[in-house]
């Protein structure tokens, strides 16, 4: 039997309700956010909270009544007992404002939601074939002070993901209205020449990924030059050697190629391993 999380408690999910007043659903008023475990211990929870709680904080909406880092941690722990999943696993974590079916609630109450499925690589593992990349046209991710989150509106991400799969692509990388990169659909991406790495910076407007943060703490000890930098334009991907995006479940994949250009992966390699055992 499948089990969820619901506000703290722990239930079938056949038996499991969620009212029409949900805002999640109503408004897309709701953040997320996803991670691994390694059997019940979840590696980077802090990281995750302390995401969450900023999130939270711009939107207003009250926790502290409703879950500390500790209970929160406590709930992931006691669904993935309940479901019998030991080894790697995938946790969502839906978090939105107290039912409502007002626009502008005066509500600020917090629901959340705790999914958790099993993973079939029990440690990170880079992709063997190359994703082949382009960027996607039309829709354009501009900065603001929600753009550093995962929220529960994921149109732009479906369109994006929509767009790979007519196109055949493996990764599909998003732009601001200027033109410039940003990230990829799903993930953070980087760029890498000799012992430089470049990354867009949370503050141009990409998700700030605690994949993407473990990543730079590896390429620092690792002696890497470090570039955090503005929205990179277009061409730069026929300037780098290696391009590879990093995501909060699945760690890294590396990039093969964009158009006539290819690209190599020994940084992805190495970063990967160094991944395992930050996370093991």
């Amino acid at each position: 039997m499948n089990y969820i999380c619901l506000k703290g408690e722990i239930f079938p999910s056949k038996f499991a309700q969620l009212s029409l007043g949900n805002r999640a659903f109503r408004f897309g008023e709701g953040v997320m956010e996803e991670m691994r475990t390694s059997g019940i211990r979840v590696p980077f929870f802090h990281e995750h909270f302390e995401r969450l709680t900023r999130a939270l904080n711009i939107l207003g909406v009250s926790y502290i009544s409703a879950f500390t880092e500790d209970s929160l941690l406590r709930s992931v722990e006691l669904l993935i007992h309940r479901k019998k999943l030991y080894n790697t696993n995938k946790i969502k974590i839906t978090f939105w404002r107290e039912d409502d079916g007002e626009l502008l609630s005066g509500k600020n109450g917090v629901q959340y939601l705790i999914e958790a499925e099993a993973l079939e690589e029990k440690s990170f593992t880079l992709n063997e074939r190359g994703l082949y990349a382009d960027f996607l046209p039309g829709l354009y991710k501009s900065k603001s002070f929600l753009s550093p989150f995962k929220t529960t509106n994921e149109l732009f991400t479906i369109q994006a993901l929509a767009y790979a799969k007519r196109e055949k692509l493996g990764a599909c990388m998003i732009c601001n209205p200027e033109g410039k990169i940003v990230e990829e659909a799903t993930s953070n991406i980087f760029f890498a020449n000799g012992k430089t790495i470049y990354t867009p910076a949370v503050e141009a407007g990409c998700v700030d990924g605690i994949m993407r943060k473990k990543v730079l703490e590896i390429a620092d000890k690792e002696g890497y030059i470090i570039v955090e930098t503005d929205p990179l334009p277009t061409s730069f991907i026929f300037e780098v050697e290696e391009v590879f995006l990093t995501d909060d479940v699945y760690g890294i994949r590396w990039v093969t190629g964009f158009k006539h250009k290819r690209f190599r992966r020994k940084r992805s390699v190495d970063f990967v391993t160094k991944l395992n055992q930050l996370f093991n």
